[in-house]
Formats: C-alpha cells, sequence, structure tokens
C-alpha cells in the first residue's frame, strides 16, 4: 500500500520552481497551459492511445490548477474550487 504523501514530499518540486523561475509560480502555470493546449490538440496516432492522451491532460490539469491555487492563495485571495 502507498503511503500518504506530504508537504515535505513536494520540497524537490518547490525548490525547482525556485531555482529555474526564482519562485514564480505563474511562469510555471504558464508552461503547464501550453503543454496541455499541445499535448491536447495533438494529431491523432498509435503511440498515444487517446484514452492515455486524455488521462495525461487531466493529470497536468490538476497539477496546473493545484498550483494557480497556491498562487493565488499566496496572493492573498479566498479560492474556491468549483465541483
Amino acid at each position: 500500500m502507498q503511503q500518504p504523501l506530504s508537504g515535505t514530499d513536494f520540497i524537490p518540486l518547490a525548490n525547482y520552481v525556485n531555482d529555474v523561475f526564482d519562485g514564480h509560480l505563474i511562469k510555471v502555470i504558464h508552461y503547464l497551459n501550453r503543454t496541455i493546449f499541445l499535448f491536447h490538440f495533438l494529431p491523432e496516432n498509435q503511440e498515444i492511445p487517446e484514452l492515455e492522451r486524455q488521462n495525461i491532460v487531466t493529470v497536468l490539469s490538476k497539477i496546473k490548477d493545484s498550483m494557480m491555487e497556491t498562487y493565488f492563495k499566496r496572493q492573498g485571495y479566498t479560492v474556491t474550487r468549483f465541483s
């Protein structure tokens, strides 16, 4: 059984954002948005089945949403998730 993640498990990600993007989450969010768009509209091929592509886009979108939530909270805004 997989152990639940904790905040300390994401220290390498935070270090990457700090080192490469000078801590600017909005820059990372921008690149995630571009990646999601490009990946979503790739021509269909046999190497990446449609379901796998949908799963990848969903995972990237959820990561981007989490980063956006963190960004807005750090800016002092209240974040309400839509269901």
